[in-house]
């Protein structure tokens, strides 16, 4: 696990009907507010399998995929206390996050470039207080509706120690999961982490 998913026509006695237009904005938010209400609830598997995993996975290979980052999103509600309200967010916020996502980096690879739409919801959590919950999706034309590429949990950049608290969030949750990581893994977090920025719900 790791980082990280289209038109029907129909013929009936020789008529050709089209299937209604959906709007893609609306299709793309009932999505993210679909998965956040998940989180509300903490209803971590139903929001796992929400996320996109690669087409080509086994029944077996989805499911423990599934598993495991359904276990990391446990994690981080354990880590960040459970969702107690959110809204979607419609100003600009700067902020570190802890992420999940299903697949591999090399299946992610595959499928770059990769335009992507962020949904930011400000949220109040029970034991880290305010931050944000963020969905990336996508769109494909071998996959049916909008994908969740990943989704995660982050503190704005105002509060203080937000960046160490993201961070330790990040290691341990790696270090949950009994993945082989290199010894110096809190290391390379400090020197990848990043600070994102939320201005408007526009693919990039």
């Amino acid at each position: 696990m790791r980082t990280l998913i289209l038109a029907i026509s129909l013929l009936l006695a020789g008529t050709a009907y089209s299937a209604p237009q959906t709007d893609p904005d609306a299709e793309r938010e009932a999505l993210a507010n679909g998965v956040v209400d998940m989180l509300a609830k903490s209803e971590t598997a139903r929001a796992a399998s929400s996320i996109h995993y690669p087409a080509a996975y086994s029944q077996a290979e989805r499911e423990k995929d599934v598993a495991s980052v359904a276990e990391s999103l446990d994690f981080l509600i354990e880590r960040f206390g459970t969702l107690i309200e959110f809204e979607k967010r419609r100003t600009p916020i700067d902020f570190y996050s802890a992420e999940v996502s299903g697949g591999t980096v090399e299946y992610w690879a595959s499928l770059s470039p990769l335009d992507t739409i962020d949904f930011v919801y400000s949220a109040e959590f029970s034991k880290s207080g305010s931050g944000v919950i963020i969905l990336s999706l996508f769109r494909r034309p071998s996959f049916t509706g909008p994908q969740v590429f990943r989704l995660g949990f982050g503190l704005p950049l105002s509060r203080p120690g937000a960046k160490a608290f993201i961070i330790d969030a990040t290691v341990d949750m790696l270090k949950s999961m009994e993945l082989s990581l290199p010894p110096n893994i809190r290391e390379l977090i400090e020197s990848s982490i990043q600070v994102e920025r939320f201005e408007t719900n526009e693919e990039h």
